[in-house]
């Protein structure tokens, strides 16, 4: 099963702050290793830059597992 997307939905018309990272199983494409990821966010509390230098952290992190793996 692929990972498509993940949704939530507030019925109650309730303002959601929090985000929400969903991340899908790690496959190999072409030779790379691929990980789904799904965020929402809402723009009251997040900007776009914040969105970014978490992208690339994770990017960064995902790259080098030996400075986070022990």
């Amino acid at each position: 099963m692929d990972f498509k997307h993940f949704s939530i939905n507030s019925y109650e018309n309730k303002p959601y702050y929090f985000p929400l990272v969903e991340s899908g199983k790690i496959h190999e494409e072409n030779g790379r290793l691929i990980m789904p990821l799904s965020m929402t966010l809402h723009h009251a509390t997040t900007d776009g830059y914040h969105v970014k230098v978490f992208l690339e952290d994770l990017q960064d992190q995902m790259n080098n597992p030996q400075n986070w793996l022990k």
